[in-house]
């Protein structure tokens, strides 16, 4: 009895075993829906955006990565790419990696010209966030903006009471980063009626605050 006992279970546990390797192969065939797709030993540079979503980069030396200091001699988690001075016409790079994480190129205006961000999350939607200073911020009351500039005034109240406040930008289907504000997180949910309705439903200020934990649930839904 105790033979056949242990028979069973050896069989339930192979069969266990093989059913999870088969949805680790499945997953691991379509990289660009992995949280996090496995990337370089060394760095390399993503020339397109489908070069990244392929993990194929075409660009594997010739630069160097450079760390980021501001004015004020902060080494900042961004990051600059520099190519050699034998390399004639420089490419054009969406983006690169450091053997570790992934840098992408922010929105014009957002930081310094060519000055590289790194990922906080590697997705169908991947996203990063930036600290930035809070100037002197001033702007109309909630009661001129009413319920829609709700939103706004809200985070405008919260930049104005902490040194910096934070932006999250979400690479679009086109590779292009995209900010992260509650209208484009709904757009975005629309096929995820769950998630878009619960989304919906939050409050202005929860909208703002759960930002990150719904667009992490979003990518692990798709």
């Amino acid at each position: 009895m105790r033979f056949l006992l242990f028979y069973a279970s050896l069989i339930l546990l192979t069969y266990t075993c093989q059913a999870q390797s088969d949805s680790m192969n499945s997953r691991i065939a379509d990289t660009s829906y992995l949280p996090a797709p496995p990337r370089a030993k060394r760095p390399w540079a993503y020339q397109t955006y489908q070069e990244f979503l392929d993990n194929k980069p075409t660009i594997k030396d010739g630069f160097s990565i450079i760390p980021y200091v501001n004015d004020a001699g902060i080494q900042m988690s961004a990051a600059r790419i520099a190519f050699a001075d034998s390399i004639g016409k420089k490419p054009k790079i969406w983006g690169f990696c450091d053997g570790n994480l992934v840098f992408i190129l922010p929105p014009k205006g957002v930081l310094p010209k060519k000055i590289y961000y790194p990922l906080d999350y590697i997705g169908r939607y991947s996203f990063y966030t930036i600290s930035k200073k809070v100037n002197n911020i001033t702007g109309p009351s909630v009661r001129s903006l009413g319920a829609a500039g709700a939103l706004t005034a809200a985070a405008a109240a919260a930049r104005a009471n902490s040194a910096t406040y934070q932006e999250t930008f979400i690479i679009d289907d086109d590779g292009n980063s995209q900010q992260a504000t509650p209208d484009f997180l709904l757009q975005l949910f629309k096929n995820r009626p769950g998630i878009y309705r619960s989304y919906s439903d939050e409050s202005a200020i929860e909208k703002s605050r759960k930002m990150i934990e719904y667009l992490v649930s979003f990518n692990e839904s798709l």
